[in-house]
């Protein structure tokens, strides 16, 4: 298809199209394809933005140079046509405290996503209230515990309406200090690293009506009385990381018996069964990672009904005569395990798996061959196999906690200070 010059009218083929049609065929276009289409003149412009919305309309900027220059976001915002109400997803995290305040006040309305360190007294300003804010990011670098948790409360109470997704790192309160926690009916994810564990049992108990993804790592024992009865009706999605208190993994399992889709267990260390003779109803995937192995058995037999992806790292599970069985498990991934764990795993899955890796893994041959209808070429250890596959397992348990991740702001190293015409919830790395 030829491109016409920006100020020719679009082909009459696609300006004569009728609605359905032409979103029929977008639906074959990939998003490379959208993005390069928009770019032929102002009629497709608009009408591809219009019908694609979910995938344009918003810049992701990084301040990551103190010397970072507004000037160019200002120049990026002043489109010639299309979208007047552009949305800004922005990480204010290493720039310096002018900088943020400066882009903070100038597009405060624009801001849909905001990660930016709160240590910033600016914050409790009212002025600094962001109209249109889902999701926000809020590093407690401040050693001043009393300023933390009033910018916490501040920003928590005066973006409670548009509020959906929170996450909250280093929030390390003064013992028995209680967080005023308004209503926030929109939350349904939220991450928390570095916490007491009592505040965190506060801010679940408040948010539990809504929550349907929560993530928790770092958290710190504290002697503050806690209730462990928690009823979270909405529970799909649940990470726990680096984390102690059996009695509080133990109620947020119970509380997702029903209800849990995606489960993801790292560093746990005691060393027991957590969940006597009950069942997972709908979980179908469960990434585990450098776990005990009795409470890696625990979990494979409280899901075993309903397991279609497992992933494991660094756990040697004990299987022989235990009668595991796991009727439904198509995808299977080890990592550093025995060879008695991943031959009871390829046992118990014999009749369902479709995929199998494994790195870091001694098998035999005759283990391969004896399971007929396992995969005929599994992925077997190779150097360029083994470093793909590491990286995966480490983004998998990494990429929600670290600061600068793809599931909250999609930069890496080679990225530039902003990207536009991107949206918040898909980005490809060939973007950059």
């Amino acid at each position: 298809m030829e491109v016409a010059n920006k100020n020719e009218d679009p082909p009459d083929v696609f300006q004569k199209m009728p609605l359905l049609a032409f979103l029929k065929f977008l639906s074959f276009c990939t998003e490379g394809q959208k993005k390069r289409f928009r770019c032929i003149n102002r009629w497709f412009f608009e009408k591809v933005s219009r019908e694609c919305q979910n995938i344009f309309g918003t810049y992701r900027i990084k301040l990551r140079f103190p010397d970072f220059d507004i000037v160019n976001l200002d120049q990026a915002m002043e489109r010639p046509y299309g979208l007047n109400d552009i949305k800004l997803n922005i990480n204010t995290s290493n720039s310096n405290t002018e900088t943020r305040k400066e882009v903070l006040s100038k597009y405060k309305d624009n801001i849909i996503a905001l990660c930016t360190e709160s240590g910033d007294e600016f914050l409790l300003q009212p002025f600094f209230e962001f109209q249109q804010i889902q999701r926000l990011r809020l590093n407690f670098s401040s050693i001043d515990k009393e300023l933390n948790k009033e910018i916490c409360e501040v920003m928590l109470d005066r973006h409670a309406k548009t509020l959906e997704e929170m996450n909250l790192i280093l929030l390390v309160l003064t013992p028995n200090v209680k967080l005023r926690l308004p209503s926030i009916p929109k939350l349904t994810s939220l991450t928390v690293d570095v916490m007491q564990n009592s505040h965190l049992m506060s801010l679940i108990h408040a948010y539990k009506d809504t929550l349907s993804e929560l993530k928790i790592k770092n958290i710190e024992y504290d002697s503050a009385a806690v209730d462990y009865h928690i009823d979270i009706p909405n529970l799909k999605v649940l990470h726990i990381r680096n984390y102690y208190d059996e009695k509080c993994i133990v109620a947020l399992m119970e509380a997702g018996l029903g209800t849990l889709e995606i489960l993801k267990l790292n560093d746990i260390k005691f060393d027991k069964e957590i969940i006597d003779s009950a069942e997972f109803s709908k979980l179908r995937y469960l990434h585990m990672r450098d776990i005990p192995g009795n409470l890696a058995l625990c979990m494979l037999q409280a899901c075993r009904n309903t397991l279609t992806d497992l992933k494991l790292e660094s756990i040697d599970i004990s299987l022989y005569k235990k009668g595991l069985v796991l009727p439904k498990l198509e995808m299977l991934e080890i990592k550093e395990a025995s060879r008695e764990t991943v031959v009871g795993l390829m046992q118990a899955s014999q009749d369902s798996v479709k995929y199998m890796t494994h790195n870091n893994v001694y098998l035999r041959d005759e283990d391969l061959k004896s399971f007929k209808t396992y995969p005929k070429n599994p992925e077997v250890d190779s150097d360029e196999e083994s470093v793909g596959m590491c990286d995966s397992w480490d983004e998998d348990f990494e990429d929600w906690s670290n600061l600068d991740d793809d599931e909250y702001f999609n930069f890496d190293d080679d990225s530039s200070q902003f990207n536009s015409d991107e949206s918040f919830d898909q980005l490809d790395s060939d973007d950059y």
